[in-house]
């Protein structure tokens, strides 16, 4: 499948339970190179997303986010603290053992579990857009 197909919540899914499973093995980065376009920093945060998917299948309620009414600028919506704080408390040291991930993996990856568990996406903390307000 090419990277510009869309998967399906199913297959989204799969590609993360494929993912090397958190601290399981040797961290990450100290891994061979995986042959593939974004090598192991893509299996991190394919991993990253395994995490968070444990994690929000024991408490669904880690995926609730305020409404866009609520967090108007999606920084809350993105950030999602509780979920990352869930991920360390099962499994701790997974950041070390990632590689420390960066804005861009942890937002990945909670896309990547919200399509795969039917909810409705997020923005990503690491992509800032900027718009002019139009006055009224």
């Amino acid at each position: 499948m090419s990277e510009a197909e869309t998967l399906t919540a199913q297959q989204m899914r799969e590609r993360i339970e494929e993912a090397p499973y958190p601290l399981e093995g040797a961290p990450i980065f100290e891994r061979e190179e995986r042959d593939e376009p974004m090598g192991n920093y893509g299996m991190a945060a394919e991993s990253l997303a395994r995490a968070m998917l444990v994690v929000a299948e024991e408490d669904p309620t880690l995926l609730d986010v305020p409404s866009k009414e609520e967090d108007p600028s999606g920084i809350d919506r993105a950030h999602n603290d509780k979920l990352w704080e869930a991920v360390k408390a099962r499994f701790p040291g997974v950041s070390d053992w990632l590689g420390g991930p960066t804005g861009f993996q942890y937002g990945w990856a909670h896309n990547a579990v919200r399509y795969a568990l039917g909810r409705e996406g997020v923005g990503n903390p690491a992509i800032m857009s900027i718009g002019v307000r139009e006055e009224e």
